[in-house]
């Protein structure tokens, strides 16, 4: 990601959720401004909150959810001021 500029993150929360904390805590700490998705399973609602103290939009989904969720996440602007 050090060469590469993305209008979003979107972060599938469904593997080892640590890690994906981690990794979501190094980029916040990296990019600040950069619009970040996290999707977490009901199982992991206890981190709903830890990841929204970084800054990350997080949304707890179901499975079936998912790809609905990935179409609305697709209308958002990631630059609400152009």
């Amino acid at each position: 990601m050090d060469t590469n500029k993305y209008d979003m993150l979107i972060s599938d929360m469904s593997g080892d959720v640590v890690k994906g904390l981690f990794l979501l805590k190094e980029l916040t700490d990296k990019y600040p401004q950069q619009v970040i998705f996290a999707l977490v399973l009901e199982k992991d609602e206890d981190k709903l909150f830890a990841i929204a103290d970084l800054g990350v939009n997080a949304f707890q989904i179901t499975p079936e959810q998912f790809e609905p969720a990935i179409e609305e996440i697709a209308k958002f602007n990631p630059y609400p001021d152009k």
